[in-house]
């Protein structure tokens, strides 16, 4: 039990290291909601805060050690954040005392002192860990992050906090490939190993490993579409385990040590001797082959589980563990398992009445800006778009596919990698260096596979768990509900794809000004994307108050744009064109004289290119066959270079 005394003394201490800051009502009261959870014994399983960032959840952690430390001196606390900075900063302190106290009763883990620090864990109730380390882990090693011994006495960690969201809907992947390397690792297996059980392994793996890959061939040419069915070991599949004597099995093959990756490869095979695995073939991009292999959720989940079983499952002894999650969009993100509690935080947001969201309607998917044939037509559009608005690239964050970051789009507009205002889907989550830009603009919203989508269901949804893993009497009933499930007329995915794009956008948003509670300057957002009733409702429930606003960029009126742009503009454009053979186009163009005259023929031959791969060329850059188009003269066949 930590005295709120105690906390708002050590919070106040927190406070004046960072510049004297001062905690908005909103702040405070946050605080106060979760202290008085993580106060309450009776809370049991997994729990989750869904507040949203800028509450001061970092204030509050370490708040809440230091003082952890006076009020519960022999009690255990597990810590698991996303880096090692954030855990050093935990426990920064002006107080002499407390600092000696800290040094007594908290171990800190990380890749440096990983074996002192879980020799330091043995003694000291406090562990601090990275979610990294955590991931690592097997469900097995679990309980070495719970116990403590004091006096002689054994002591468990009770409470577990994970500052971010953790990985909990990871895919893991079983193909051939990883069959074929854990065989080669188990024929490795030394001789000087007991060799009636290195001789029982080999047959019982070569058996078990012929019966994988057979099943994964033949399901791959069973039809011509994508296939998926969810998998198990029981009847009518197959009427055993995976082995003989599956005890035997794991156990040998853990005596062996096995390297990181045949032991993911085990990890797979054992949850999947009890839980099953999702079977997908499905035809990789532009090539006739199939990606094939069975697929299931990661153990990220069946680990945290893990932390709340009952105690005799790991020790002699019962004692009630309880798992506190902060997750601003939990509610919205839906990857969570349908029996953890998230408790709704909503009462200490503020109205966004300084907020405007401009939602910008056209397709900007991956395909759509990085390889449709349109490609070009949508980012010349909207790049006008933006620039019309003449942003401040400096007080802007822009997030977008990583391809259109990587290769330098938007460069001409001010966005550069290099110069921090520009990221990619993935790479902004828990950063804080846009926190002072009053602008953000996202192009696309992010998709993930097919397969995550279904994961994120059965995890969610417990009627959709049983609809996929029960009554399937043969391989084809189960593959024919998965071609219902994906079926574009049914909906169900629907559930998931959006909430967990929109869940993305609100993490991302949240790196910019809009994550101090007490701001009130104006703030823009721009998202394009495909525009619907759905997206802009559930826009308005997850930013209340804030202004939400729908333009249209269409590209059918693109050529007319085209026609009454600026020469200066259009030369730019071409110059800072993807295209390989547009921009040779260009290069040629620019090195001869205003006025000269030449022959398209001229230019093919010049640059090696084809008639028919220069005409795609004009067809695909709509901009540079508006320039070539001003060129021309009223002699057949002659341009003349403006």
């Amino acid at each position: 039990m930590i005295r709120k005394e105690t906390f708002t003394e050590i919070s106040e201490a927190v406070r004046r290291r960072q510049n004297n800051r001062k905690a908005p009502q909103q702040e405070l009261d946050f605080h106060s909601f979760v202290l008085d959870k993580i106060n309450d014994d009776t809370i049991q399983g997994v729990n989750i805060f869904d507040g949203v960032p800028g509450l001061g959840k970092s204030t509050f952690l370490s708040s809440l050690v230091q003082s952890w430390i006076l009020d519960n001196p022999f009690r255990g606390l597990l810590v698991l954040t996303d880096s090692i900075d954030r855990l050093e900063d935990l426990l920064k302190t002006d107080d002499a005392i407390m600092v000696r106290k800290i040094k007594q009763k908290v171990a800190l883990v990380t890749a440096d002192n990983r074996t002192d620090g879980m020799i330091e864990a043995r003694t000291r109730p406090i562990l601090l860990i990275s979610t990294q380390k955590f991931t690592r882990m097997k469900v097995t090693e679990v309980p070495q992050l719970l116990d403590y011994w004091i006096d002689g006495q054994e002591y468990c960690r009770d409470t577990i906090i994970f500052d971010e969201a953790p990985t909990v809907c990871d895919d893991a992947k079983l193909t051939i490939r990883e069959l074929n390397d854990l065989h080669t690792f188990v024929n490795a297996i030394p001789d000087t190993y007991n060799q009636s059980d290195k001789d029982w392994i080999m047959a019982e793996y070569d058996e078990l490993r012929k019966q994988l890959i057979d099943l994964i061939k033949n399901l791959e040419g069973d039809r011509k579409q994508n296939i998926y069915l969810y998998y198990n070991w029981g009847k009518p599949f197959r009427e055993h385990a995976l082995t003989s004597d599956d005890r035997r099995f794991f156990k040998i093959l853990e005596d062996n040590k096995p390297k990181e990756k045949d032991d993911k490869t085990i990890r797979f095979l054992y949850q999947m001797s009890f839980r099953g695995a999702i079977y997908q073939a499905s035809k990789k991009t532009n090539a006739s082959e199939y990606d094939k292999g069975f697929i299931m959720e990661s153990d990220g989940v069946f680990k945290i589980d893990a932390f709340t079983y009952n105690r005799r499952f790991w020790t002699n002894y019962e004692q009630n563990i309880r798992v506190f999650i902060f997750d601003g969009t939990a509610k919205t993100s839906k990857i969570y398992p349908y029996y953890w509690n998230i408790y709704d935080c909503s009462q200490f947001r503020v109205p966004l009445d300084f907020l405007t969201v401009h939602l910008v309607d056209i397709n900007a998917s991956k395909t759509a800006l990085t390889s449709d044939k349109k490609k070009e037509l949508r980012l010349a559009k909207i790049k006008s778009y933006l620039g019309k608005l003449k942003l401040d690239p400096n007080d802007t964050l822009m997030v977008t596919h990583s391809k259109l970051v990587k290769s330098g789009e938007f460069k001409p507009l001010g966005f550069d990698s290099n110069k921090s205002n520009i990221a990619y889907f993935g790479n902004v989550k828990g950063k804080n260096e846009y926190n002072n830009r009053h602008t953000f603009i996202q192009l696309g919203l992010m998709r993930e596979s097919t397969i995550r989508y279904l994961i994120y269901a059965m995890q969610n949804d417990k009627q959709m768990l049983k609809y996929i893993t029960s009554n399937n009497e043969s391989m084809e009933q189960s593959i024919q509900k998965f071609d219902s499930l994906l079926n574009p007329s049914d909906n169900r995915l629907d559930d998931y794809i959006l909430p967990r794009a929109l869940a993305d956008f609100l993490q991302n948003l949240y790196r910019i000004k809009v994550r101090e509670i007490e701001n009130r300057e104006p703030i823009d957002v721009y998202l394009f994307t495909k525009v619907n009733d759905n997206l802009i409702e559930s826009i308005r429930e997850s930013l209340p108050m804030a202004k939400v606003e729908a333009d249209q960029l269409k590209i059918k009126d693109f050529k007319e744009e085209l026609q009454q742009m600026p020469l200066d503009e259009l030369k730019f454009r071409v110059a800072n064109s993807k295209g390989k053979y547009a921009k040779a186009i260009y290069d040629w163009l620019s090195v001869r004289a205003i006025g000269e005259m030449f022959k398209v023929k001229t230019l093919q031959v010049d640059l090696g290119i084809s008639k028919g791969k220069f005409y795609n060329t004009l067809k695909d850059n709509l901009t540079l066959n508006e320039l070539l188009k001003r060129m021309k003269t009223s002699k057949k066949g002659y341009y003349k270079v403006i």
